[in-house]
C-alpha cells in the first residue's frame, strides 16, 4: 500500500521509466498462455534463458520471468510509440 506508493513515487520522481505487469500478461509471454501455473512458468524460464535443472526459489523465477515479459514487450510498445508519433502532434 502506502510503502509501494511512496516507492514509485521516489522512483518517478528520479526519472526512471516504471512498468508493471499482470500476472497473466507474464505468464502468456512465458508460457504462450495466461493461465499457466507456477511449474509450467519455471519449466519455460528455463527453457528460454537455457539454465540447468537446478532448483529455482520462486521469487528468482518470478524476476526473470518478469524481465523475459518485459524483453518480449518492449519491442511492441517501441513500435506503437514510433507508429503513433506523428498522430500525437
Amino acid at each position: 500500500g502506502e510503502a509501494r506508493g511512496a516507492l514509485l513515487l521516489t522512483l518517478a520522481r528520479g526519472g526512471m521509466v516504471i512498468e508493471e505487469y499482470a500476472p497473466a500478461s507474464v505468464k502468456s509471454a512465458v508460457a504462450g498462455h495466461g493461465r499457466a501455473d507456477k511449474v509450467e512458468v519455471a519449466r519455460m524460464v528455463r527453457l528460454q534463458l537455457g539454465l540447468a535443472a537446478r532448483p529455482m526459489g520462486p521469487d528468482q523465477c518470478d524476476a526473470l520471468a518478469v524481465a523475459l515479459c518485459a524483453a518480449v514487450q518492449r519491442p511492441w510498445k517501441e513500435r506503437l510509440a514510433g507508429s503513433t508519433a506523428g498522430v500525437l502532434r
